[in-house]
């Protein structure tokens, strides 16, 4: 009934012993020191302050809002260009004449620093009522017409803000032309432009302009990638 040394009882549960492996020391302390870097990362990112991790939100919702308004200014800045330019070169490459008007001579009518684009016209077909513009020594003056004295060959003029007529009659050969319109402020903007300083004002100002909306785009781009992430 008994088990003898060296005999294995059939009736007694098997156990299987199952051994785990043993590491080599190397392979311990790899794992030992990633363990350490997890919870040094954990520590990191449980120690920065809210500010530090909404700092990509914050970059995205200011890059959602920053290229439109570049390119906003940007654009607006070229449109006011043209809009200025337009009136003081178009008359030219077309045959007219441009002046700065600088007297307060022909108030209401034609303001200071107003821009009046000249139309060549010979001076025995101006009536009565046009304005006209002249020459006298070194001086454009813009005047309008009293009489035609075709006969004699000249015109009798005045400003509308004065009250007498102008003393001197204007030979037909010192006539340029009438005055087709005119754009108020403009001539002080044409009278800089014939300054290189302002040319080069206004060039800088086209540039400026355009690197508004080259660098509206690139924020825009940037921004779309952004919100792929």
């Amino acid at each position: 009934g008994s088990s003898t040394i060296g005999e294995v009882d059939e009736h007694l549960p098997k156990v299987r012993m199952q051994h785990q492996p043993i590491l080599p020391m190397k392979s311990r302390t790899t794992m030992q020191r990633h363990s350490s870097r997890m919870q040094d990362d954990f520590a990191t990112y449980d120690s920065q302050p809210p500010d530090e991790l909404d700092k990509p939100a914050r970059k995205k919702r200011s890059l959602g809002w920053m290229p439109g308004v570049l390119r906003l200014l940007g654009v607006g800045m070229l449109l006011l260009a043209i809009v200025m330019l337009v009136p003081v070169a178009a008359p030219r490459i077309a045959g007219f004449e441009t002046y700065a008007v600088e007297t307060a001579s022909m108030n209401p009518t034609i303001p200071v620093g107003a821009l009046v684009v000249v139309q060549p016209e010979g001076a025995a077909d101006l009536v009565e009522g046009d304005i006209v513009a002249y020459q006298r020594g070194d001086v454009v003056i813009v005047h309008r017409v009293v009489a035609n004295q075709v006969v004699e060959g000249y015109l009798t003029t005045k400003g509308d803000a004065n009250e007498l007529e102008d003393q001197e009659p204007v030979r037909y050969e010192s006539v340029i032309g009438s005055v087709v319109f005119s754009v108020p402020y403009l001539g002080t903007f044409g009278g800089i432009l014939t300054t290189i300083e302002g040319k080069i004002y206004f060039a800088l100002f086209i540039v400026a302009a355009l690197l508004m909306i080259i660098l509206a785009s690139q924020l825009a781009a940037k921004r779309d990638f952004l919100q792929q992430d």
